[in-house]
C-alpha cells in the first residue's frame, strides 16, 4: 500500500512539474533532447542537489521503432543513418556486404526512447552495394545503401 502511495505521489508531482514548466533543458552535448529537474542548484557548472530525468522532449518520443533512409545516397565515403528507438531496450545497427560479411557494427547497446544518428565512414571500402540492419527486441529491418567512388 505504501509503495503505491508513494508512487503515486511522485506521478502527481512529476505531472504538476511537466504542467508548470519547472523543468529545463541541457544545450549541448549527449543530453540535448532529455528535459530534467534539478532539487538544488547549478554554480559554476558543478550541480549541487539531485538532477531528476523528467522525460524526454514529447515530440521527441517516437511511438514505434523505425530505420530511415540513409543520406546521403549513393554515399561517398560518409553517410548518416537514422533510426528511433520506442521504448529502453538493446540495439544493434550493423552494415553488412551483399555477400552477408559483417562490415562494421554502428550500435551495439542499449539505448533509451528516442530518436537517434549515427555516421558510417566508408573510406576503407570500395565501391558497391551495402546494407545495414537495425535489430532491437524482435524488430529487424534492414535497408539498402550504394557506395559510389
Amino acid at each position: 500500500f505504501l509503495l503505491t502511495f508513494l508512487l503515486s505521489r511522485i506521478t502527481d508531482i512529476l505531472k504538476e512539474l511537466l504542467q508548470d514548466k519547472n523543468y529545463f533543458k541541457f544545450s549541448s552535448g549527449i543530453l540535448t533532447e532529455t528535459w530534467y529537474f534539478l532539487v538544488g542548484c547549478i554554480i559554476s557548472d558543478t550541480t549541487y542537489g539531485e538532477l531528476m530525468v523528467i522525460v524526454q522532449n514529447p515530440n521527441q518520443i517516437p511511438t514505434d521503432l523505425r530505420l530511415e533512409q540513409n543520406f546521403p545516397n549513393p554515399f561517398n565515403p560518409t553517410t548518416k543513418i537514422k533510426y528511433a528507438i520506442s521504448s529502453r531496450q538493446y540495439a544493434s545497427l550493423k552494415v553488412y556486404d551483399v555477400l552477408g560479411n559483417e562490415i562494421a557494427t554502428l550500435v551495439n547497446e542499449e539505448k533509451s526512447p528516442g530518436n537517434y544518428e549515427v555516421e558510417f565512414n566508408a573510406n576503407n571500402l570500395s565501391s558497391g552495394i551495402y546494407v545495414y540492419q537495425l535489430r532491437a527486441g524482435t524488430f529487424i529491418q534492414t535497408k539498402k545503401m550504394i557506395l559510389l567512388r
